[in-house]
Parts: structure tokens; C-alpha cells; sequence
């Protein structure tokens, strides 16, 4: 069910369809072996944790995530970072972070 693309794939998709968010890049840069994939979401309810706190190159202020809350992923195409113990995603000026990561099978998204 999960359909992995690799990395110069995605960013191929990205200059064809759109572009990969602000901070999305510069947050990969913090985790070495972490990915960029654009993923389906069917908007099922989730556990995660939520900032609107950036740095100025857009990318989340990872100590800024709030507590676990329940929220939807988005419905249609999205860009994610995959970590070894998180994904995360920018919708607007929102970052979300699910844990689970490369070390688990995704839930309400597929990639």
C-alpha cells in the first residue's frame, strides 16, 4: 500500500506540478537520512503535535510543538519530511508532526 518514490523523483514531480514548502528543505538538512515525498491524504483523524512558531527560513521550531492533539490530514497532495521517528508537513503557516516515521506504516496519508 505505501509507494515510495525516491527523492530526485519527487523533486522532478515538484518543478512540474509545484513546489516543495518553505522550510521543508532546510528542515531535512537537520535530520541526516530523512526524505521528501508528496503524499495523499485521505483526511483521517490523527494524533500529533502542531507549531506556527518558524525560523526565518520557514522551517519549524521543532521545540515549539505543542502536546498531542487529534487533527485531519488533508485531504488530496501534500509535501512530507520522513524522519527516522516523525513525519512532518507544512499546510499554510502550520507545521504538523506525526510520530511514526520511516519506522512505522502511515496512517491517513500514503507515499
Amino acid at each position: 500500500m505505501i509507494q515510495l518514490k525516491d527523492n530526485v523523483g519527487m523533486l522532478a514531480e515538484a518543478v512540474l506540478y509545484e513546489s516543495v514548502p518553505e522550510g521543508l528543505e532546510s528542515l531535512k538538512g537537520d535530520y541526516p537520512g530523512s526524505r521528501i515525498y508528496k503524499a495523499t491524504g485521505d483526511g483521517s483523524n490523527v494524533k500529533g503535535q502542531i507549531t506556527k512558531k518558524m525560523w526565518d527560513d520557514g522551517a519549524p521550531m521543532t521545540v515549539k510543538f505543542g502536546p498531542n492533539k487529534s487533527f485531519n490530514t488533508p485531504k488530496g497532495e501534500f509535501w512530507i519530511l520522513e524522519t527516522d521517528k516523525f513525519w512532518y508537513y507544512r499546510i499554510k503557516d502550520v507545521w504538523y508532526a506525526i510520530k511514526g516515521g520511516s519506522n512505522s506504516e502511515p496512517f491517513g496519508f500514503e507515499y
